[in-house]
């Protein structure tokens, strides 16, 4: 789970693929082919909390 302690607009692919160690591409075709899923859509920005699951 991700949180924030302040309620500022980021891009999750850019958060995943910082703290996973890949590539923004990397993160996006993961998410194209259906190993990385979320509740939340995780294309634009968000400011809430949100949850993923990366299979590999």
């Amino acid at each position: 789970m991700v949180r924030f302690a302040v309620r500022i607009p980021v891009r999750p692919v850019r958060l995943i693929a910082e703290g996973c160690g890949l590539s923004r591409a990397g993160v996006e075709r993961l998410l194209a082919e259906g190993k990385l899923v979320s509740a939340v859509r995780l294309g634009g920005k968000l400011s809430g909390d949100f949850t993923f699951t990366l299979k590999r």
